[in-house]
């Protein structure tokens, strides 16, 4: 069944792939979001004593703002979508700021070893191509994931892309599409 057929509406490759890849921006960075503490409830004052001072208390430091740099590789329509994904973000989580760099494709295997070599990585690459990612993996330059979920490489993910993304039982990157493109 196609999509159009399934939801009742048209929808380009190129628009269901931009969906896709900044919906998985989302869920990312929303589970690395804080979670909000809890209100807590106030006890009943008790009357001040006359003879003692009361200390005034001390408020907490503001939260330091969290600075997420992310590279996504498609120019065009996939890059606007992102850019406007990021900046509703960004405006729902003030506490933390994604800030998005288009690095195409073609360009990405060098621009990302040049700044891996200089250990300073973005914190998040979207790329193509399981060599590239292989490459990462085993090199060690990319975090596993099951810090953030500790069951994500037992979800129910295509065995073809366990088998790139998967190392020793721990996952390293989130797959956002797949495709074959010699077949087009």
């Amino acid at each position: 069944m196609r999509i159009e057929e399934s939801i009742g509406v048209r929808v380009s490759r190129r628009k269901f792939i931009a969906w896709t890849a900044g919906a998985a921006v989302v869920a990312l960075l929303q589970a690395c979001a804080p979670a909000a503490a809890p209100t807590p409830t106030k006890a009943p004052a008790a009357p001040p004593k006359p003879d003692v001072a009361t200390p005034t208390p001390t408020p907490a430091p503001p939260k330091a703002k969290v600075v997420v740099e992310q590279w996504f590789n498609l120019g065009g329509a996939q890059a606007e979508h992102v850019e406007k994904i990021t900046a509703k973000f960004n405006q729902q989580f003030p506490h933390i700021e994604v800030k998005t760099t288009i690095v195409l494709q073609a360009d990405l295997p060098t621009k990302l070893a040049t700044v891996v070599a200089a250990a300073s990585p973005p914190d998040i690459a979207h790329m193509g191509g399981a060599s590239i990612i292989s490459m990462l993996i085993d090199g060690k330059h990319v975090e596993p994931l099951d810090k953030f979920r500790p069951d994500i490489a037992t979800l129910d993910w295509l065995e073809p892309l366990k088998k790139v993304l998967i190392r020793e039982g721990r996952m390293y990157s989130v797959p956002v599409n797949s495709g074959v493109l010699g077949l087009y």
